[in-house]
């Protein structure tokens, strides 16, 4: 092969990734779902966003409200702070994002400044499907929630209205969220959602929702003596409580969507309504829109061997905190980890990444109830605790990439790892100091003093990988990469985002590849 040839055939297979990642990126769809107070989106369609999320799709819950009113005891700011660390708890049991507005509980109006603050949340998620309240309800806040998201139907694609945000170039699906209420129409179930698998842990997110599921609704509802007093019984409970039953409207929903086999199994339903304002999808363009119901589409964080693709977006530095809380991560989308073994726990793990001009940026959020980890100091055996690892092989001439492992308590284990046919062994970085040392911090999430998740992020410079090839990348560039988790909470659970060949983390030819933009 003669250098020209050479560089058409790299050139062939660099159009032919770019390709295959266009197409498995154009399968993602983008869902909203928009409700008057920070639990409404959870009880209505927590289930079907789960499994949105599960299959790699991105979703937003929105709370119109800020929810200070909802409570027998407390009220205004320090209520409304409250219940916006519920829904971001309740968020991450989903694995979904979850914005809270500012506008006071109880006193909702149709106002054109709500409607405005609705448009602009469905133009900047890009939404293909929009789900909210219908306008007929018990709650003048869900009734005018439905009105607002009804008003914004057609603003979405009008370009001189919010003028500030671009407009949508297709209206989306417009939805409407379960009730049973009959006047003046009762609810239709044109699409009906078996959420039998993932039902606990819709219930999961619920809990995250201690002043109302525990607190506010058992008293206004008469039922305060119903509630479990150890925690440990309360999911269970739950469970039992929120458990809607299936209607014969939304069982013939079930039938029509799903097989005779499946929709007979299916215990619990998240059914919704099409609205008249937006787009109106045909039976093909629902099945496509609802991917959950056979599930036949690619799961999109799920890898296949032979190698995912990951575009990583170019970012300006910032300050690495351990939260993620810096608005560059805004930028990009969380990837789910698939966990491959150990089905006692049930964790998420999601991940973000992100390049600058002088170093790699990585966030991890990991769902958990214990922190298993002891080891207080640097480059010790990190994985025999919980542990993130993220594997960069950044030239596939040359058997040799750089590992990197984050504890929950903060402490790092790089190295670089020559590995010939399976035999490896990782060399610590000489002079680990000034522009070559990396910025890294953890923080450990909780409610009360329940443990439930941890984040690491971390900053991985080049001047660390010289002299490996391909060291700074360019916009184009391609690397191959993996990333794991491990958890020792009930025996040892690994997550993982490209499948490996064999069952050690060390199989770098089955790495998936990541480009930079």
């Amino acid at each position: 092969m003669n250098m020209k040839q050479y560089f058409l055939l790299i050139s062939f297979i660099s159009l032919f990734i770019n390709i295959l990642y266009a197409q498995s990126n154009s399968k993602q769809l983008r869902i909203i779902v928009i409700g008057a107070h920070p639990d409404d989106c959870d009880v209505k369609a927590g289930g079907t966003a789960a499994l949105f999320a599960a299959m790699g799709h991105a979703v937003k819950f929105v709370s119109v409200t800020n929810g200070d009113a909802g409570h027998q005891l407390q009220g205004g700011g320090a209520l409304a702070k409250r219940r916006t660390a519920e829904a971001q708890e309740a968020g991450k049991r989903l694995g979904v994002v979850y914005d809270v507005l500012d506008n006071h509980d109880g006193e909702l109006l149709p106002s054109l400044e709500v409607r405005l603050q609705i448009i602009r949340k469905i133009r900047e998620w890009n939404a293909d499907v929009v789900i909210t309240h219908r306008p007929n309800d018990y709650h003048p806040d869900h009734r005018y929630t439905g009105i607002l998201v009804q008003d914004a139907a057609y603003m979405v694609a009008v370009p001189n209205i919010a003028p500030d945000v671009p407009p949508l170039k297709k209206n989306p699906v417009f939805l409407y969220m379960q009730d049973d209420f009959q006047r003046p129409n009762p609810f239709r179930p044109d699409i009906a959602i078996d959420i039998s698998e993932v039902y606990n842990q819709k219930i999961h997110a619920l809990d995250a929702h201690q002043s109302q599921m525990y607190e506010w609704n058992p008293w206004i509802g008469g039922y305060t003596d119903e509630v479990p007093q150890k925690t440990d019984n309360r999911e269970k409970w739950l469970a039992q409580k929120w458990a809607v039953k299936i209607t014969p409207e939304v069982k013939a929903a079930l039938d029509k969507w799903y097989s005779k086999e499946k929709a007979a199994k299916a215990e619990y339903a998240e059914a919704f309504e099409i609205c008249e304002y937006g787009t109106q999808p045909v039976a093909e363009e629902i099945r496509r829109l609802f991917p959950i119901i056979e599930k036949k589409a690619q799961i999109l964080s799920e890898p296949t061997a032979g190698g995912s693709i990951l575009k990583v977006k170019h970012t300006t530095n910032f300050d690495v905190t351990g939260d993620g809380s810096a608005a560059n991560w805004n930028n990009t989308e969380w990837l789910m980890l698939r966990q491959r073994n150990n089905t006692n726990v049930a964790y998420q793990t999601q991940l973000k990444l992100l390049y600058s001009d002088s170093g790699i940026y990585c966030l991890y959020r990991c769902e958990d109830r214990k922190i298993k980890a002891t080891l207080k100091e640097d480059f010790l055996d990190l994985y025999n605790e919980d542990v993130v690892e993220a594997f960069f092989w950044t030239d596939e001439t040359a058997p040799v990439y750089f590992e990197y492992e984050l504890s929950p308590l903060n402490y790092e284990l790089p190295i670089l790892v020559p590995n010939i046919k399976g035999n490896f062994l990782g060399w610590r970085p000489w002079h680990y100091e000034g522009s070559r040392r990396t910025k890294h911090a953890t923080h450990i999430d909780k409610n009360g003093e329940a443990v439930t998740s941890w984040t690491a992020e971390f900053f991985i410079p080049y001047a660390l990988l010289t002299p490996m090839a391909n060291v700074p990348p360019q916009k184009g560039t391609q690397w191959r990469a993996n990333f794991y988790r491990i958890d020792y909470d009930k025996g040892e659970a690994t997550w993982q985002w490209q499948i490996v060949q064999r069952e050690s983390f060390h199989d770098y030819q089955s790495f998936g590849t990541i480009v930079f933009e």
